[in-house]
């Protein structure tokens, strides 16, 4: 069933009387509905019979405006069933010190989180080493979480913390908002700059379950070491695993040093 908002939506986003061509208009109208995540990935758009009635035009017209965004690869067709919003490939910079909330509402869509599991324990001789922990101090924060984009699963995340630095955050609820907002807003850590490997990886058992994908499927580990502004030393090391269907990195070359 389509969201009540979708027809007010596309009115409103609808002038008869202008000057630009009604298929365009249309065109930009359901281009409207899935970048602002009213219509989601594998579900349908109003069929075209709908949509002319409600903007006044030909079946013809409105033909022409979806064929558009299929041919785009915004949209897809099947036979008997409609016309369906695709899987559309996020993208992420691979580099700057923005969450993972930041980073997914610049492109219009909704993300939330699950908490898995939020605890204070030992770290290992690995997660020690990563946030430099120092003589004296025993516990982390280790907080488990799967990340949502639009209702489907995106990546599985595990964060370190050290808890003498940001112990506020346990009072936090992470499921809905940004574990950088809370340390800033908290513990009054702004994350500054980081060190981040990215590498090539299949999804065990464990996260294939978690990320409703085959065992094997191709996916992103990433691995992150940030810094605060506020103390000289790591304030965080997170393990990251993106589905590789759902995800692509994007690089920013300046032109420096090319001859």
């Amino acid at each position: 069933m389509l969201p009540l908002s979708t027809k007010p939506f596309l009115l409103k986003h609808f002038n008869p009387a202008s000057k630009i061509p009604k298929y365009l208009q249309i065109r930009e109208a359901v281009r409207g509905l899935i970048e602002k995540g009213i219509v989601l990935e594998q579900e349908t758009i109003p069929p075209e019979r709908d949509l002319a009635e409600w903007f006044g035009v030909s079946r013809m017209t409105v033909r022409q405006a979806v064929d558009e965004l299929v041919r785009e690869g915004l949209l897809e067709k099947r036979l008997g069933d409609g016309t369906f919003v695709k899987d559309q490939k996020l993208s992420g910079r691979m580099h700057g010190a923005g969450s993972f909330s930041d980073e997914i509402a610049l492109s219009g869509k909704r993300t939330h989180s699950k908490m898995l599991g939020q605890v204070v324990t030992r770290p290992t001789e690995q997660i020690a080493k990563k946030l430099e922990i120092e003589e004296g101090e025993t516990s982390v924060i280790r907080i488990e979480r799967i990340r949502y984009v639009n209702e489907y699963p995106i990546s599985h995340q595990i964060s370190y913390l050290p808890f003498n630095l940001c112990y506020p955050i346990l009072s936090a609820d992470l499921n809905v908002s940004s574990l950088y907002h809370h340390l800033a807003q908290s513990a009054g850590m702004v994350m500054k700059a980081g060190k981040e490997t990215i590498q090539a990886i299949v999804a065990d058992d464990v996260n294939a379950e978690l990320l409703q994908i085959p065992v094997g499927q191709p996916c992103f580990l990433l691995c992150r070491t940030m810094y605060a502004e506020q103390v000289n030393r790591p304030v965080e090391y997170v393990e990251t695993m993106i589905r590789g269907d759902k995800f692509m990195f994007v690089n920013q070359i300046d032109g420096k040093g090319i001859e």
